[in-house]
């Protein structure tokens, strides 16, 4: 995975920055200096990220943000977009920060400058603008059940509006933290919970199948307050990018600052050749195919043209018989609204045969479900959950990001009484999609069964359970769907020939 080192820009002097940003870092923040912005634009050859944040909303928030009601906030918006489009207009970027570490703990002022982002985020998707939300200050808020309540549906809210999260993190906060001030340690891992929090929180919302791109948008030692010489902290953010690396859906990190920051000795110029020399070290970043105002964020193109194997065709009129009638638990991870009452009341109602869990499901969700439901369920689908995303994945990779949670799922299971034989693990989903490992880790059904063959049978020994059953992904139903940019490389592979690839694969009748 290529790096996620950036850099955040200020106002004052920014000797050798030039030379940083030929060597192409990830993204680059700039406060109100739309011309570094160009510039990184223009010299990374069109791979690095940029995001321009002004400050036309006084101290990047509503003044009065805390009193207001969320009719307010929303009016807020509507009462500053004008000007603020008109300076986007001004200073060309991907993405556009409008708010920056509101609202700590208060509960209240979140649900207010949530408010007026999500208006502000209609208002940009309407004009074609995409923006970077939330910006919490580095290890805020410090309830993370309250991030999890308010934070993660603003998370989701954005990515379907093509918009990125933007967070802060810093070493030395609070100031006895570990790590003498830096954001790392020697041994190369997170040196405080501040330092670390993007990582957590960048976990958790992949295992709810959030994909919004999150952005540190200001990471650097020292609080942000001291420059500790050009060697060490560049040492320093050399181990943080491998701490990055190791998280798909953060897209970058912008270390702090180039410029003057409140008269402090925290300009990072002194820094410009090691970073440059450590960015062509890491052949720079990798360009992102950017989401488009409005939509889901985009996937990028796949690695070639899925080629073609060897067919079973399928029988015209398969047989009948009856059909259990199943309900598929909440998508989100059972964070979304409802998922207590009145729904489980309906659930139960519906009087189901067969209920689905996502491996990200925690037994929270779990138990209700399963004690209500005892008397007419008689399977329990368990689906290994992963955001495939941009990346080739090897089945070893696939077993290492997912195992863990499909066993936690099944011992939440037996221990309300389920048997292994009620239970079947589904491996991944919708497989003939681009953005869910086609192009990336099979060309064609026949090597999609390749794939999870290997995935099954280390489950098997891994989890020393013979009665539990596996099955594949179910298909995105429907016609090949190609890519209008690039129409040699579909979204969606057609789901009839997926299939008969697949069963013309020798291991078809283990699942």
């Amino acid at each position: 995975m290529s790096t996620k080192l950036g850099l955040h820009v200020t106002h004052g002097s920014r000797n050798g920055y030039g030379a940083v940003v030929a060597a192409a870092p990830a993204v680059v923040l700039a406060v109100g200096e739309g011309g570094a912005l160009t510039e990184a634009k223009e010299k990374s050859g069109g791979r690095t990220i940029t995001i321009f944040r002004e400050q036309n909303v006084y101290h990047d928030a509503p003044p009065g943000i805390d009193q207001m009601t969320a009719d307010e906030a929303r009016a807020a918006a509507d009462n500053f977009w004008p000007a603020l489009k008109a300076k986007y207009a001004q200073n060309p970027a991907d993405f556009y920060q409008v708010t920056n570490e509101t609202g700590g703990d208060n509960r209240q002022s979140l649900r207010n400058i949530f408010a007026f982002e999500e208006r502000l985020m209609e208002l940009a998707e309407k004009d074609g603008f995409r923006l970077a939300v939330a910006s919490p200050a580095g290890g805020s808020p410090g309830s993370f059940d309250l991030w999890v309540e308010l934070f993660v549906p603003h998370i989701r809210r954005a990515g379907q509006g093509g918009h990125i999260y933007s967070r802060h993190a810093y070493g030395g906060v609070p100031e006895d933290a570990p790590g003498d001030g830096f954001l790392t340690l020697p041994d190369g891992s997170a040196a405080s919970g501040n330092a670390a929090r993007p990582f957590r929180e960048a976990e958790f919302l992949r295992k709810q199948g959030i994909r919004t791109p999150m952005v540190i948008t200001e990471a650097g030692p020292k609080g942000g307050f001291e420059f500790p010489g050009a060697e060490a902290y560049v040492a320093d953010m050399a181990r943080y990018d491998q701490l990055c690396m190791a998280h798909e859906n953060i897209w970058g990190f912008c270390c702090w600052t180039y410029g003057n920051f409140m008269n402090e000795k925290a300009n990072i110029q002194d820094a410009s050749t090691r970073l440059a020399d450590y960015l062509r070290g890491q052949d720079g970043a990798t360009a992102r195919t950017l989401p488009t105002p409005g939509a889901v964020p985009a996937q990028a193109s796949t690695n070639g043209t899925p080629k073609s194997a060897p067919t079973v065709k399928l029988k015209a009129k398969p047989k009948s018989g009856k059909t259990a009638v199943g309900i598929h638990a909440s998508a989100d991870g059972g964070l979304g609204v409802g998922w207590v009452e009145p729904v489980l009341s309906e659930i139960h109602a519906l009087q189901p045969e067969v209920i689905k869990f996502q491996s990200s499901h925690g037994p929270e969700l779990i138990g209700p479900i399963v004690a209500d439901n005892r008397a007419t369920v008689k399977t329990y689908i368990i689906r290994a959950f992963l955001v495939w995303d941009e990346r080739p994945l090897t089945p070893d990779e696939f077993i290492e990001f997912t195992f863990s949670d499909v066993e936690r799922v099944i011992k939440t299971l037996t221990a309300h009484g389920v048997a292994d034989s009620q239970i079947i693990v589904e491996l991944h989903n919708e497989p003939n999609l681009r953005a869910e490992g086609l192009g990336f880790s099979w060309a064609n059904g026949q090597e999609c069964v390749s794939f999870f063959v290997e995935v099954m049978q280390a489950y098997k020994q891994k989890l020393k359970r013979p009665a539990v059953q596996y099955g594949l992904g179910a298909l995105s139903p429907g016609k090949a769907i190609n890519d209008k940019d690039d129409p040699a490389r579909p979204k969606r592979a057609n789901s009839r020939r997926f299939l008969e690839e697949m069963m013309s694969h020798a291991a078809w009748n283990g699942f």
